[in-house]
């Protein structure tokens, strides 16, 4: 036999229901207030990043001069882990879209703006130049990879040199895939003839299940 709830049991139910409407608004909220603190924080330390490099550049010492063209030298001296040590600009993204490489891919380094895999070519180096970059999350670099197009430029300036690589196309992978961070991307063993750039980041937005990869090859070397 099925029985009715009374006046409180029915009071009870309703109130559980409400009380998860207003935690399920709560949490939404939560979620939005920590994606917005995360933007503000990490747009706010890229600034700041690329403004105090700049001010190192300009203070330091000469130093020799990057060959005008297609050098096949790296355009950097080895970087320090967690420390910026170029500037990445992309025309794609915006008149003032500026930001730092950092040496590393950990979580604080990620924080403020692109990341250098470790062991993979210095700019302008010949072999693969491998970044990686938020999407959607604190400084999220790469927020608009998808709109980058075939041709488009993706220049990186370092103390010695202002380095523009031109995008040669995309391809979506999974996590595991680190064959595009190969010399030669997708070709382990290969040997290398080119200085190529590979940016990567997560994929769809707000998931990690798989990345988004850009690939682009250095096209011009100018002393900075």
């Amino acid at each position: 036999m099925t029985r009715r709830r009374g006046p409180a049991a029915r009071q009870v139910v309703a109130a559980l229901a409400s009380m998860a409407i207003v935690t399920g608004l709560l949490g939404l909220m939560g979620a939005g207030g920590w994606f917005f603190w995360t933007r503000h924080t990490g747009s706010q330390k890229a600034s700041n990043t690329v403004e105090a490099l700049r001010q190192e550049w300009s203070q330091a010492p000469p130093v020799a001069r990057a060959v005008t063209g297609v050098s096949r030298k790296a355009a950097v001296s080895v970087p320090i882990h967690g420390r910026a040590f170029a500037i990445m600009t992309v025309p794609r993204f915006g008149a003032h879209w500026q930001m730092p490489v950092f040496e590393g891919t950990g979580t604080n380094v990620l924080r403020g703006g692109v990341g250098h895999y470790a062991r993979t070519a210095l700019p302008g180096e010949i072999g693969n130049f491998a970044v990686a970059g938020h999407r959607t999350t604190w400084a999220r670099p790469f927020r608009d990879v998808d709109h980058l197009k075939t041709g488009d430029r993706v220049i990186v300036q370092t103390r010695q040199a202002r380095l523009t690589y031109r995008v040669t196309g995309h391809e979506i992978v999974r996590p595991g895939d680190t064959d595009v961070l190969e010399p030669v991307p997708g070709q382990p063993g290969a040997v290398p003839d080119q200085a190529r750039l590979t940016l990567t980041t997560c994929h769809p937005e707000y998931s990690a299940w798989e990345r988004w990869v850009v690939h682009a090859v250095l096209v011009q070397t100018e002393p900075q």
